[in-house]
């Protein structure tokens, strides 16, 4: 997984995964890609980290480490769909990083509270033109 930078603060991480069953259900022979971005400014939030194909998070965090972010860094996790994929590395993320929020739809809530180990954590829940300011220049 290679991190690149889409704009000044805001990097994107891509997984390129070849010849798999996708959800345990779809064959793609020809692979897919699957992205995570990381946004740094005053804050720092991580949106949709992928995880289970390729290690992550292992891959993830060392990634995180060549931007020079650590684990302690991030303010905030972004959920915008609940696939395992990108979400079932909570519990491991939350035993390195306890004190984050997660920011995610009122649907997601519940979902959360059902797969994880997410008692006590703090959640945003947003909606259609809300913001997240994280302190961007």
């Amino acid at each position: 997984m290679k991190a690149s930078e889409v704009t000044p603060g805001i990097f994107c991480f891509t997984v390129n995964i070849r010849d798999i069953l996708f959800e345990g259900v779809w064959p793609i022979p020809q692979g897919t890609n699957m992205n995570s971005y990381l946004v740094k400014g005053d804050k720092v939030a991580l949106i949709d980290g992928v995880c289970g194909w390729d290690g992550v998070p292992e891959n993830l965090l060392g990634q995180l480490t060549q931007l020079g972010v650590r684990v302690e860094d991030i303010d905030y996790v972004v959920i915008n769909h609940m696939e395992p994929d990108h979400s079932g590395w909570l519990d491991q993320f939350k035993k390195l990083r306890p004190n984050f929020t997660i920011v995610t739809s009122a649907k997601a809530v519940p979902l959360l509270e059902a797969f994880y180990s997410l008692k006590d954590q703090a959640v945003k829940v947003v909606g259609d033109g809300d913001t997240l300011d994280l302190g961007l220049c």
